[in-house]
């Protein structure tokens, strides 16, 4: 097994290197610095030609990589070859989003040795690799979008009202004047709204809010029909 680790930070690539080679993943790890630089070593292989790596892990952050850009580049040389993304800064939906580009897995910088080694057997294996906490995290989206979508007969016309305006993203004093009621009544409102749909905050309310029109924009469509 031979594994491909590019990032700019060469503690890491020692750390995946050791892990790699400690526990017999892998016969031989070459590391790079840069996006450039690892494309050149996965290079183009000719019809029929072995490929030179088992797995190909990128930093998402590192020079020349350019975000999913550098993804797709690297899926489209790559071949059967599993590619994965480590970063220690992506927001869960960013991490979701490149496994939505293709990448077989996603590696936070953060995670323990232990569970890097079980990822990185497991990408070996020819599996895909998602931290528990991002499948959690969107187990709970999924739950509050269902939650969102089955209670719009349950809010009172001016709490669709406020709903509304906080969506626009004025705020509870622009939403009172908008409304001819006082800030206290907005107050009102979001308190009772917020419990009604389980959002955590205004931020949260206009995520779900957004979720909600999309769901009734589908069931109003000719297609759901």
């Amino acid at each position: 097994m031979r594994i491909l680790i590019a990032d700019d930070h060469e503690l890491f690539n020692e750390l995946i290197t050791n892990v790699a080679l400690a526990h017999g993943l892998a016969s031989d790890v070459v590391s790079c610095r840069n996006f450039d630089d690892a494309y050149q070593a996965v290079g183009t292989r000719k019809f029929g030609e072995e490929r030179k790596f088992d797995l190909i892990i990128l930093d998402m952050r590192m020079p020349g990589m350019k975000g999913c850009s550098g993804l797709r580049r690297m899926l489209a040389i790559a071949g059967a070859t599993p590619v994965a993304i480590i970063s220690g800064m992506l927001s869960p939906a960013e991490a979701r989003e490149v496994m939505r580009e293709g990448a077989a897995g996603f590696l936070p910088k953060t995670m323990p040795l232990h569970e890097l080694e079980a990822a990185v057997r497991t990408l070996l294996a020819g599996d895909r690799y998602v931290p528990p906490y991002l499948m959690v995290k969107k187990d709970a989206e999924a739950i509050q979008a269902r939650n969102a979508a089955a209670c719009p007969n349950e809010l009172t016309s001016r709490e669709r009202q406020v709903l509304d305006e906080l969506m626009q993203g004025w705020s509870n004093k622009e939403i009172a004047n908008n409304l001819g009621i006082t800030e206290i009544t907005v107050k009102s409102h979001l308190m009772h709204l917020f419990r009604k749909i389980n959002a955590r905050n205004r931020t949260d309310a206009v995520r779900i809010g957004l979720q909600l029109a999309r769901s009734m924009e589908e069931v109003g469509s000719p297609a759901a029909a």
